[in-house]
């Protein structure tokens, strides 16, 4: 038998249709990475964000806000890498944002048609799935 151990909202109610938290979270063994559209941070509102918090106590460990909503599951690389992609109807092109799992710190962001699938890193490579289809994104020269 299960109970509830913690709840978390990660998203503020909005009108019918206007779909809140439409992602699974990644788990890297002791942290959740939640994305969410429409949040609040600190009193102020988000379009998106994204959120680490303790799988056992669910207490945040950081979040951070996204300039429009997140939409899919995030992914994680080996490497500590983090990718949302997101998807909304705001003035900012959708992206696929990096960030930094340690920290929330958004590292990079990749223009993308709305991305409505959960991006995948294998091989040094990122795979993110649009409207337009599969894009491949290879590691930059170094």
């Amino acid at each position: 038998s299960m109970r509830i151990a913690w709840q978390l909202r990660v998203a503020n109610l909005a009108g019918p249709g206007d779909p809140q938290c439409v992602a699974s979270a990644a788990y890297d063994g002791q942290s959740l990475y939640i994305a969410a559209r429409n949040t609040t941070i600190d009193g102020a509102p988000y379009p998106g964000s994204i959120r680490r918090v303790s799988a056992l106590t669910g207490k945040v460990i950081w979040q951070t806000p996204l300039p429009n909503g997140a939409f899919g599951t995030p992914t994680l690389d080996g490497a500590g890498v983090l990718a949302v992609g997101t998807y909304d109807f705001t003035n900012t092109a959708d992206a696929v944002y990096l960030l930094n799992a340690a920290t929330g710190a958004i590292v990079a962001s990749i223009p993308a048609d709305p991305t409505f699938a959960q991006s995948v890193f294998a091989n040094g490579w990122l795979f993110t799935a649009s409207g337009s289809g599969v894009t491949a994104w290879a590691p930059a020269a170094g």
